[in-house]
């Protein structure tokens, strides 16, 4: 699992040890270089890190500048673990990254105001189907359609959280459908599932 932004601050290494098997998460360059106000640094070339299992951009702005975290996605094979709550990420950020996510099982996304469209998280179910933990709560794009794709394209779900979204009964319905087997699922606020319905 990713750490937390607290977390992030203290350390000054933008390597930290992600699991016993020894692999290595890359938390970006603005370890060293990140101005006050948060804005990035990136003038970032393309690494190549064949162990990274974990990238964490949240709580900055590295997300608005897709062409340089899907440059670094691109060359992480194994990536598993994303996390871009409150980054600036859109719908077109991640239709970017998600052709080289095969092996994603975990999407923080919280958080992601300019996830509008639905687009992005279509293309997270069309291309991720091992997603395992999805993480949309108050984003806008978590609707009744996008919700639905990634049940369809994502049967191993086991944790959905919808909290504070627009998703849809259908939504629910198709992930109570298609996932099998989800073990949790957060439904608080959100306007259109109610105890009628």
């Amino acid at each position: 699992m990713c750490s937390t932004r607290s977390s992030m601050c203290r350390s000054p290494d933008p390597w930290r040890s992600a699991g016993p098997r020894g692999a290595r998460r890359w938390l970006g360059p603005w370890r060293e270089t990140r101005p006050r106000r948060g804005v990035l640094n990136h003038d970032v070339t393309s690494p190549t890190f064949p162990m990274l299992e974990c990238l964490d951009v949240s709580w900055t702005g590295f997300a608005q500048h897709s062409a340089s975290v899907t440059s670094i996605v691109r060359h992480c094979p194994v990536l598993r673990d994303l996390n871009v709550t409150c980054s600036g990420a859109n719908d077109h950020f991640l239709a970017a990254v998600a052709p080289h996510l095969p092996t994603l099982q975990r999407l923080q996304a919280s958080v992601c105001h300019s996830v509008r469209e639905g687009v992005g998280l279509a293309a997270i179910a069309a291309h991720c189907s091992d997603l395992r933990h999805l993480d949309v709560t108050s984003t806008v794009g978590a609707n009744g359609s996008s919700i639905a794709a990634v049940a369809r394209g994502c049967p191993e779900l086991h944790h959905l959280d919808v909290s504070q979204t627009s998703v849809s009964v259908q939504g629910i319905t198709a992930v109570a459908t298609h996932c099998p087997k989800l073990a949790f699922l957060d439904i608080s606020g959100t306007p259109a599932v109610t105890d009628d319905s």
